[in-house]
């Protein structure tokens, strides 16, 4: 049996521990809001622990017609907001599926799209968005909200090389572009309402980070639904 245990990185005492099932873990994740872990295990079994408590406990692979592919889960994610998610693919799948983790309701959520396997999955850490890369490296951005295709990078950009990682983020206050667009905003204040609106949106940015197995790392602004645009090769 595997062990998880939490740790104050402060003063690295031990605060918790929980004695997990005798299976392959595949992610262990920290739900904030409920101050819960979150194990998901290779064979679709979830559990949901807040300290010695279980909150959850379930399984997709009973749930879902994908499973029935064979093989296990490849990956997985969690979006911690008022309803916390749980994404999953499953190996060889051209899908990721959502379900609530704490809801009585287990019914599925299929972002479908691809066309060939998906590789990694990454969610926004505070809007609505999921981030899934495929080996012919497609990257599909998803509204987790309503189950719709908000973004997508070719696989032409990429040049046939496949994602091997994917990360949703946004530009944070205090960096250097967004305390340009505050003083932006300042400067536009007494000139129209126009002005201001279009300067807000430089401080919400999307950003999405990707790393390809040829070894190139590539920023893209996806702030705008439907039109990705190339930030930089770092």
């Amino acid at each position: 049996n595997a062990e998880y245990m939490g740790y104050d990185l402060n003063s690295n005492a031990k605060l918790s521990s929980y004695l997990l099932p005798a299976k392959l873990v595949i992610s262990l994740h920290f739900l904030a809001s409920r101050n819960a872990w979150v194990a998901v295990f290779e064979d679709g079994s979830v559990l949901v622990v807040c300290r010695h408590s279980v909150l959850s406990d379930f399984s997709i692979k009973a749930e879902s017609k994908v499973a029935s592919k064979g093989g296990g889960l490849l990956c997985a994610d969690i979006q911690d907001h008022t309803l916390p998610l749980l994404f999953v693919v499953w190996h060889r799948s051209r899908e990721v599926i959502g379900v609530s983790l704490l809801s009585h309701n287990k019914n599925l959520w299929h972002f479908e799209g691809h066309k060939r396997p998906i590789t990694m999955i990454a969610v926004h850490p505070i809007h609505p968005l999921l981030a899934a890369s495929a080996i012919d490296g497609t990257i599909r951005i998803y509204r987790t909200d309503n189950v719709t295709l908000y973004n997508i990078i070719p696989g032409e950009l990429a040049k046939g090389a496949s994602a091997i990682y994917v990360s949703l983020h946004f530009e944070k206050i205090g960096t250097a572009s967004a305390r340009s667009s505050t003083a932006a905003k300042s400067r536009h204040h007494r000139t129209g309402k126009r002005k201001l609106r279009r300067a807000d949106a430089l401080c919400n940015k999307s950003r999405l980070l990707v790393a390809d197995e040829k070894g190139s790392i590539i920023l893209y602004d996806v702030s705008i639904p439907g039109s990705p645009m190339y930030s930089a090769l770092i």
